[in-house]
């Protein structure tokens, strides 16, 4: 089963007021549909920019959870990001946003980034969209290491979602 989310009005023009604001204009920044397989689509009709943005951060820490961001999860992150902005997003500005996220996690620590996300997200259904995503950006090198278990354990606590359903996540993108 796949999910088809729409969001004809999401734009990721600059936030009000923050110095910090992604590098997507109007233009490159309609999310028209992400297409992910699940087992039980949440009903959403858009994702506005603090949710994708949310989005975007938890792949990222999930590809640089085990310290390294190998070229396997970085092509995976990459093709994610990609896709949750209609491939409008090149590669100049897919790298202007690591560098602001790396700058946000040198100001404040996993756990503070974490609840952020959480906070951003706002629901169960999109808590899970996000996990399984990071699952995929950890998962594309064809190996989740301890670290990374670890990392996948206090995402999933830090996102309220339970555990024996974080651990079946896990397990499927693990095969």
């Amino acid at each position: 089963m796949a999910w088809l989310i729409e969001a004809p009005n999401a734009s990721f023009a600059q936030p009000h007021g923050r110095d910090d604001a992604w590098p997507w204009s109007p233009a490159q920044s309609r999310c028209k549909r992400l297409i992910m397989s699940a087992t039980s689509p949440p009903s959403l009709r858009a994702f506005d920019e603090p949710k994708l943005e949310a989005m975007v951060e938890l792949m990222y820490l999930a590809a640089s959870a085990d310290g390294e961001f190998s070229e396997e999860e970085r092509a995976h992150f990459l093709k994610s990001v990609e896709s949750l902005t209609d491939r409008q997003l090149g590669a100049d500005a897919v790298k202007r946003v690591v560098d602001a996220l790396e700058g946000k996690l040198r100001n404040s620590d996993r756990h503070e980034r974490l609840l952020s996300i959480r906070e951003r997200l706002g629901t169960a259904a999109l808590c899970k969209v996000a996990f399984s995503l990071a699952i995929a950006v950890m998962a594309a090198d064809g190996i989740i290491r301890t670290s990374e278990r670890e990392a996948l354990l206090e995402m999933a606590t830090a996102l309220q979602l339970d555990r024996d359903e974080a651990a079946n996540l896990v397990a499927k993108h693990a095969s």
